[in-house]
């Protein structure tokens, strides 16, 4: 057992330690010029694969939030670098070419920084994750009967929330269905005002969907009716609606649920897991395609006669788009010296509107720079974007705080029995504001923080009011 362990902490060493010569390779292309953009769009491919080897090393884990996280943010922004380093065609029909679009100069800089962001983040990632179990601090846990306690009244609490929220939302659901056969995906945008209400539902509902997968009994069947009919809901809603943003991730979020806390996914489920992501990327281009009339295919000419790496590539990484957008408008502007993450912390202030109007102004950057888009609008965020926007390279300083937040929400979910069950749905649910985040704004974090606060209260209130109920039934079952 102490040599294994001893095996362990040097192969978590020497991860470490790769991982920081990584970053000095990062910054010996600081001393070269835009003529390396190749070189550097190539080594940025294998910086990635290298990193996601080293998380795997010392977290021991394939599918986690940290992962999950540091695979998004390489794949939506150096995505088209991967292209553009090997000679791949970018498909401009779903997509810009921002290598072709943007001087190699401005490219190289912001290409540089993401990286340098990118292995930052990386490094400090797996510091926090190679603590070893010996030096851990023993904590008090809850017993089996205490779990079992507090498993019930989550339980409770989500089937309620869940069929609350299920008649407002199966509305939205019909709504953007209804609106997108007769206007096409844009309409959803344009009657927007119609959908705020029921969207308002529709966004606490995955946090519903969570705490009922996760307080359910894994050794029932009860939980697979949820499960299957939330991955069901966001599949049917992606092909009829075009919307994937708000539902890919839930659905990521879902299989993580049940591979988390229910049943673990084994190696013969492997080939089948492979599968179902090539068709998922597969079926998310052809959504690009299809909602933007831009090719008359059908699926399965779409299949066979385009290439889905380059598919993926080409739109995930327009994201990158935004990153030198953000590059651009500081050379004109200035920095906005931290006016986005302000005006997001400021959305948790009452009558924001009013109080923080000036700051809330600044809370998208993606809103700022849609003029500067090539298209003239329709950008998305992005984190490495929203970072520079605000300090430039000291933004790099903010890279340790990123990596902390990653690798605590998913200790606080593996180490359930020192948790509430709640605080662990709550930190799965977060981890849906932290991956929009790679391709959105750090606002996508806060608003998520807030419902979780709202959702939080109201668990409070309703165990407050059911307590001596749920004590006195404890009683009885101990009794028995």
């Amino acid at each position: 057992m102490i040599n294994t362990r001893v095996k362990i902490d040097r192969r978590a060493f020497f991860s470490i330690l790769a991982q920081l010569y990584i970053l000095l390779i990062n910054v010996g292309f600081t001393m070269y010029g835009s003529d390396q953009l190749t070189k550097l769009s190539i080594f940025s491919f294998f910086n990635t694969i290298a990193v996601m080897v080293f998380l795997f090393i010392v977290g021991g884990k394939v599918f986690s939030v940290y992962t999950m996280f540091m695979l998004f943010l390489a794949v939506f922004h150096f995505g088209q670098a991967w292209l553009f380093g090997f000679g791949g065609v970018v498909d401009t029909n779903i997509s810009y070419d921002i290598f072709s679009l943007y001087p190699e100069s401005e490219l190289y800089h912001i290409l540089l920084f993401s990286l340098l962001a990118y292995n930052l983040i990386a490094f400090f990632l797996l510091c926090s994750l190679c603590k070893k179990d010996g030096q851990q601090v023993l904590q008090e846990k809850q017993s089996v009967e205490e779990m079992e306690y507090d498993r019930q009244n989550v339980l409770k609490f989500g089937k309620l929330f869940f069929t609350i929220l299920l008649i407002p939302v199966s509305i939205y659901d019909y709504l953007i269905v209804t609106i997108s056969a007769v206007y096409g995906h844009l309409g959803l945008y344009e009657n927007s005002a119609k959908l705020s209400t029921w969207a308002a539902a529709n966004s606490y509902f995955p946090l519903a969907i969570i705490i009922v997968l996760l307080a359910s009994d894994p050794k029932k069947n009860g939980w697979k009716w949820m499960h299957y009919y939330a991955i069901i809901r966001c599949l049917l809603l992606m092909l009829l609606t075009g919307k994937r943003g708000s539902f890919v991730i839930p659905l990521i979020i879902y299989f993580y649920c049940r591979h988390t806390f229910i049943q673990k996914y084994k190696k013969k489920h492997i080939v089948w897991i492979a599968l179902g992501t090539i068709l998922l990327l597969t079926g998310l281009s052809f959504i690009a395609y299809g909602r933007g009339d831009y090719s008359s295919l059908n699926f399965t000419e779409f299949l066979f006669g385009k290439n889905i790496i380059t598919q993926t590539l080409s739109e995930f990484g327009s994201t990158f788009t935004t990153t030198i957008l953000s590059y651009r408008y500081t050379l004109a502007h200035g920095f906005l010296n931290g006016k986005s993450y302000l005006g997001a912390l400021s959305v948790f202030l009452p009558f924001s509107d009013y109080i923080a109007s000036n700051l809330k102004e600044y809370f998208s950057i993606a809103t700022i720079l849609n003029p500067y888009s090539p298209s003239g609008g329709a950008l998305g965020g992005s984190l490495f974007g929203e970072l520079y926007i605000n300090f430039g390279y000291y933004a790099l300083l903010l890279s340790p705080l990123i990596a902390w937040a990653v690798g605590k929400i998913e200790k606080v979910i593996q180490n359930r029995s020192k948790y509430k069950l709640f605080y662990n749905c709550c930190s799965i649910y977060i981890t849906y504001g932290f991956w929009i985040w790679v391709r959105g704004n750090f606002v996508d974090v806060v608003f998520v923080s807030k419902r979780i606060l709202y959702v939080w209260i109201l668990y409070n209130v309703y165990i407050l009011v059911f307590r001596r109920k749920s004590v006195n039934e404890a009683k009885n079952i101990n009794c028995i």
